[in-house]
């Protein structure tokens, strides 16, 4: 799968249609690159819902950028990562952060909000890129494009996510729930 041909105009977006996804930077953010970058397409995949619904929610003159995907099989996921340019995360929370890790792990470089996540797997420059507000997420994902694929950014990504291997982070979850577990309701009214 890896000598699928990154499209240097596709920019992809994973998680569910739901507003703590941040649709709001999301639509901002397509707007801006869309405008400074015509070509730009942006791949929106595992949307859990009707893509033309999707589509719908954006201005009409972006639609034509957007490529919707309701549920993707894992091997068509890993060919959305494999051939897109840059990873876009717009969430205003995420708790484990499974699409952070799934376009890190296929050395994508990913712009991502500032959220506890992107933070702990994302380094800044290093292995993608953190932002505040949509305007720079739009700034740095026209960088990106803008650039050749960026090799070491990859293997830096591919590198923060094998340091959260499942058996580490499957241990580490245990163990809280079992701490949790034993705790029961003790010092609790």
């Amino acid at each position: 799968r890896r000598d699928l041909p990154r499209d240097p105009d596709r920019v992809l977006w994973i998680g569910q249609w739901a507003e703590f996804k941040g649709l709001d930077r999301l639509r901002e953010i397509v707007a801006a690159v869309v405008t400074e970058r015509p070509s730009t397409r942006f791949v929106l995949a595992g949307v859990k819902t009707d893509p033309d619904q999707v589509t719908a929610s954006f201005p009409a003159p972006l639609r034509g950028n957007l490529e919707v995907h309701d549920l993707v099989e894992r091997s068509a996921m890993v060919d959305l990562v494999a051939t897109a340019h840059a990873g876009l995360v717009t969430s205003y929370f995420e708790g484990f952060g499974k699409m952070i890790l799934e376009k890190l792990a296929g050395g994508l470089p990913t712009v991502a909000s500032r959220v506890a996540a992107s933070e702990d797997y994302i380094e800044h420059g290093v292995s993608g890129y953190l932002y505040d507000s949509a305007d720079d997420a739009a700034e740095l994902l026209l960088d990106v494009l803008a650039a050749p694929y960026d090799r070491a950014m990859g293997e830096a990504a591919r590198a923060a996510v094998r340091t959260c291997r499942r058996a580490t982070v499957g241990d580490a979850w245990g163990a809280i729930v079992e701490e949790q577990l034993s705790a029961g309701t003790r010092g609790r009214v």
